[in-house]
């Protein structure tokens, strides 16, 4: 945990302007922006995610809601939760489980060290505490963290290209696993966004792709939804996922 000991050192030590007149949301897609919501702002960002896994002997329907709730300490810095409940239905060889929960605890912060001005990206970094609570089928053996490198980068009036780099020590393994997420954004209209993207582990690199869209319906009020596909020749895995961001601004 030492580094997150550094990280929320350093949080206070960065403030400039940094605000939107519209939401900016992490939703949907896998990866996150660089940029922070801004100071005194409080944002909910809710999804439901169903994900459909199977091998020649097990099939697994998977649903998950997640919550993650963002505050901004100042115009460059925020700090996060993320709270997850899931519930899997297992079926292998004529048997039926099923495994419910909360499976995944985080509290962190982020902080923009950079924006975006011409070929320079804009550089984010956030830093997430995966912490044990006995709650459900899901507890972790123990404490993790994570770390992401954000870059994003206008590429003029229609597209943005933006790429997450993550080391995360698992709450069930002391090894690091390293991850890469290439996101191509691109705007649909004044209200309207679409990304694809691709993602994989740095360890065992099997690239996974998903796609979706957001709309704003109101400037505080985001809506969202993605499909992906995570399998391979031995393992059918797809999800959807639908969800709402939403802020109360404090300015």
């Amino acid at each position: 945990m030492r580094q997150l000991y550094w990280f929320f050192l350093l949080l206070p030590l960065v403030g400039y302007t940094q605000y939107s007149s519209t939401i900016q949301s992490d939703r949907p897609g896998q990866a996150i922006a660089p940029y922070t919501i801004g100071k005194r702002v409080l944002q909910f960002q809710t999804g439901y995610n169903y994900n459909y896994i199977s091998t020649n002997e097990i099939t697994t329907n998977r649903s998950a809601i997640s919550q993650v709730i963002r505050y901004g300490l100042s115009e460059r810095t925020e700090a996060s939760l993320l709270v997850n409940w899931q519930t899997d239905q297992v079926d292998a060889q004529g048997s039926t489980d099923q495994l419910t929960g909360f499976n995944r605890y985080q509290l962190g912060g982020r902080v923009l060290l950079l924006t975006n001005e011409g070929a320079r990206p804009a550089l984010g970094l956030d830093g997430q505490a995966i912490f044990p609570v006995n709650a459900g089928d899901f507890e972790p053996a123990n404490w993790g963290s994570v770390f992401t490198l954000a870059t994003y980068n206008s590429l003029g009036e229609v597209f943005s290209l933006a790429t997450n780099w993550q080391v995360a020590w698992s709450s069930f393994s002391a090894a690091p696993n390293w991850n890469g997420i290439l996101n191509l954004g691109f705007s649909l209209g004044e209200k309207w966004n679409g990304f694809v993207e691709t993602y994989t582990s740095l360890n065992t690199v099997q690239p996974k792709f998903d796609a979706g869209a957001a709309v704003l319906v109101h400037p505080d009020v985001q809506l969202d939804f993605s499909v992906g596909w995570q399998g391979n020749d031995t393992v059918t895995d797809w999800f959807g996922d639908v969800g709402c961001s939403w802020r109360f601004d404090g300015r």
